[in-house]
């Protein structure tokens, strides 16, 4: 990250100035979306169509499913983004995939409002607020590897739940904690 003016939005939003950046700001809203899971109702009677036909238990393929009006949909954001048919090695955090020219699932797969994730879901009912989300990670990023080293001190494990939760593996009985070392960076 180098940059010796303060940048602009534009700047930020760019992939091409921060190229690294961009990435990991990608990856980490990909793996670690603010919202683990989302819910809609359907307001009016509708067919859902599968992209892959699944087997019913009666042996019979099912390539659409019947949604009533009033019926709750529930959408869940943390598992498609991370799906492995469709990302690879989707619980890998590995940001190159969004530098690489073949990095990225073909747009087919792709919904989502911002970089084909449904982090901030798609179409009229997507997050309002995705781009100053995604511009305030980017600075918080920025200034924060400018100024601190960071260091885990036991390893991790993610639960999912309404949230993302980070708990030390060695003390699940001590319930969502993300112990770490923060040291400023030497001049």
């Amino acid at each position: 990250m180098n940059c010796d003016h303060e940048a602009s939005f534009d700047e930020l939003w760019s992939n091409e100035n921060f190229p690294y950046l961009d990435a990991v700001t990608r990856e980490g809203f990909r793996l670690f979306p603010p919202s683990a899971r989302n819910e809609k109702v359907a307001d009016h009677d509708d067919v859902l169509p599968l992209g892959t036909p699944i087997v019913g238990t009666d042996g019979r393929l099912i390539h659409e499913i019947p949604i009533k009006a009033g019926q709750v949909i529930h959408i869940p954001t943390v598992a498609v983004n991370r799906f492995s048919s469709v990302w690879g090695d989707g619980d890998v955090f590995r940001p190159e995939r969004w530098i690489e020219k073949t990095g990225t699932p073909d747009g087919k797969f792709l919904p989502g409002a911002w970089s084909g994730m449904l982090t901030f879901l798609v179409g009229p009912r997507s997050c309002l607020g995705y781009r100053l989300a995604v511009f305030e990670m980017k600075i918080l990023l920025m200034a924060f590897v400018r100024a601190f080293e960071f260091e885990f001190i036991e390893p991790i494990e993610t639960r999912m739940s309404a949230t993302i939760q980070p708990r030390v593996v060695s003390r699940p009985q001590d319930g969502a904690c993300l112990p770490l070392r923060i040291r400023p960076v030497a001049a």
